[in-house]
């Protein structure tokens, strides 16, 4: 007979995965689950807020998964990784780069996973235009790739030796590859 989790109980189990794959490497600060009607949030949520995971040496990462469980698996409706090297840690406007995923996006306006950068773009002498708004579309990025980005680009020290960090995330990884569900569009983006 086959063993019936409920969905609080596989919610938790994903949060503790990637607990295990972020405090491994990335950081100590631990991730929760905070019930929302029939969905899950993911986030660091500490006496009544939400708060970033801190990185070392300095930066914060703002991580926040919206997801629900579906027969037998997690299904991930949407997340966010907000990366921000702010000194100011509630700042979530101070943000580097903002990688957005959604499930099933609200129109064809934006693209199901996108890159958001927080710079200006200059073209020619006058005209400079905010990027903070612009939707890059990209793939699905796991948090594996999250990780390895701001290791390998960003600057933050992982809290194991590198190629352990790097080996241990290619392992990790592969369970993601196993593991996703992506869903095609009917239209484009």
């Amino acid at each position: 007979m086959p063993v019936r989790i409920t969905p609080a109980r596989a919610v938790q189990l994903y949060v503790d995965y990637l607990n295990l794959v972020l405090n491994t490497i990335l950081t100590d600060s631990r991730l929760g689950r905070i019930p929302r009607g029939p969905n899950y949030v993911i986030d660091r949520y500490q006496g009544g807020e939400f708060k970033p995971l801190e990185l070392t040496p300095q930066g914060f990462l703002h991580f926040r998964q919206f997801v629900t469980r579906v027969a037998t698996h997690i299904q991930v409706e949407s997340y966010r990784y907000t990366y921000s090297m702010s000194a100011d840690r509630d700042d979530e406007d101070a943000w580097v780069y903002r990688y957005e995923y959604e499930r099933e996006p609200p129109s064809c306006d934006v693209p199901q996973a996108h890159l958001h950068i927080n710079a200006l773009a200059q073209h020619g002498l006058l005209l400079r235009r905010s990027l903070k708004r612009t939707h890059f579309p990209t793939m699905r990025i796991s948090v594996e790739h999250l990780i390895w980005h701001l290791i390998e680009e960003g600057g933050v020290t992982p809290k194991v030796p590198r190629d352990e960090a790097l080996e241990k995330l290619a392992f990790s990884y592969s369970g993601f590859m196993k593991r996703r569900t992506e869903i095609p569009l009917a239209r484009f983006p």
